[in-house]
């Protein structure tokens, strides 16, 4: 598994349900996607947490290989 290069403004806007997300040594799965934020399960922990689409940009597409 890898993570891509940051997200861009264009792939935070095209976040669906689902998509695999990283950031530093988390990885989490997209639960939750409205007009402002965005719901991440994080693996392993037992929370999710909202962010504001803004805040997306420090996260990378997580692809499994």
């Amino acid at each position: 598994m890898r993570a891509e290069g940051r997200l861009t403004d264009d792939q935070v806007e095209k976040l669906t349900v689902g998509d695999r997300i990283s950031q530093d040594a988390l990885t989490g799965t997209v639960h939750t996607v409205g007009p402002e934020l965005i719901g991440i399960e994080w693996d392993g922990k037992d929370w999710s947490e909202l962010y504001a689409r803004t805040e997306m940009v420090q996260f990378s597409l997580h692809l499994g290989l």
